[in-house]
């Protein structure tokens, strides 16, 4: 029963291949292929456009990234096959293989580019996205899902896994440093517990958050639990390092 439950996880790694230019997507989207992020990219230009669509909706208007996604198809006609007494461009077109290619559009200025040709936090983010959404039933692990982003947008990935949590019933299993996410997770917690909750599927109980500090110590590793409560609060300390922290530079 173990061996059949962990075939079923996903794991993307810490840090995220970025795409080169012109990449050409592999046949098939292979589970070895997400490990560096790769297989994200093969998700964006096999998947059907409604997928591509849902992407750019959270890469837009909910990260409020600064990008669009889109894809697009194209053809490739080689001139030297196209006779100059018979110009058979629509038979080299019918037979040429239909091609996709992926870009990225700036909103302030409209501007359209490949994915290589923008800062690394968003290519780092982009199969962050797609994993969250692609997958269906299964253990999504996803180590440093806030790599080299802003902190808004590591508050607003934390609705984007409770999203599909609450929606496909996804369990996503995180290796994090963001204060920022779980500040998210917290108040989702704590509007969920007052009844204050604009976004249905952002609504979140302490049952359905798990939280384990990890370091080591003498003997090997230890794991500490961390609790919360219905107002989002920790019951349990947190080890030096995190919250505390940030209480001593601020007070």
């Amino acid at each position: 029963i173990l061996k059949n439950e962990l075939k079923k996880l996903s794991y993307l790694g810490p840090i995220r291949n970025r795409v080169p230019r012109n990449y050409v997507p592999n046949r098939y989207i292979e589970k070895r292929n997400w490990p560096d992020g790769l297989a994200a990219w093969d998700v964006l230009h096999k998947g059907d456009e409604e997928f591509v669509e849902l992407v750019d909706l959270w890469m837009a208007d909910r990260l409020k990234s600064g990008y669009h996604i889109t894809r697009k198809s194209y053809k490739e006609i080689d001139v030297s096959k196209i006779s100059s007494k018979n110009k058979n461009i629509a038979d080299q077109y019918n037979l040429a293989p239909t091609k996709t290619r992926l870009f990225l559009i700036d909103e302030k200025n409209n501007v359209e580019v490949q994915p290589p040709d923008v800062g690394v936090g968003i290519s780092q983010v982009i199969p962050v996205i797609v994993s969250a959404l692609y997958f269906k039933d299964s253990i999504v692990a996803i180590e440093q899902p806030e790599l080299h982003i802003h902190p808004a947008l590591q508050v607003t990935l934390g609705d984007l896994f409770i999203s599909q949590i609450q929606e496909k019933g996804l369990c996503f299993l995180l290796e994090t440093h963001s204060e920022h996410l779980m500040l998210r997770v917290l108040r989702r917690i704590r509007e969920t517990s007052e009844g204050n909750s604009e976004i249905g599927d952002s609504k979140l109980n302490p049952d359905q958050l798990a939280i384990y500090y990890v370091e080591p110590g003498k003997g090997g590793l230890t794991i500490s639990q961390i609790r919360v409560d219905q107002d989002g609060e920790f019951l349990d300390r947190w080890p030096k390092g995190f919250f505390e922290e940030r209480a001593k530079e601020l007070f």
